[in-house]
């Protein structure tokens, strides 16, 4: 058996577990690095505010994700709601899109 395949048939179900984590911490990450700097370039403050929010929360989840992975029998992380903006973020102070 070659020495990938052996790794693989070995790893126990914790070890596959903190692999999954480990690759979704990285997802969160480098999605709100993606908002942060799409939020920097842009140039419409509704664009802005939205980039923003979203980086915010790929933040939060990557925060919960790492709570969960340092503490799987404790799965208590919990998700704050979006503020009422977020359901119409190119909507103008008038009330307009």
């Amino acid at each position: 058996m070659s020495g990938l395949l052996h790794s693989v048939a070995v790893m126990n179900e914790r070890e596959i577990t903190m692999n999954i984590f480990d690759c979704a911490i990285k997802m969160e990450q480098e999605a709100r690095i993606h908002y942060e700097k799409l939020s920097d370039s842009a140039t419409i403050p509704e664009m802005k505010n939205l980039f923003t929010l979203l980086a915010e929360s790929e933040q939060e989840h990557y925060d919960a994700l790492v709570k969960i992975k340092e503490s799987p029998d404790s799965l208590d992380a919990t998700f704050k709601e979006f503020p009422e903006r977020v359901s119409m973020p190119f909507q103008t102070s008038s009330g307009k899109t």
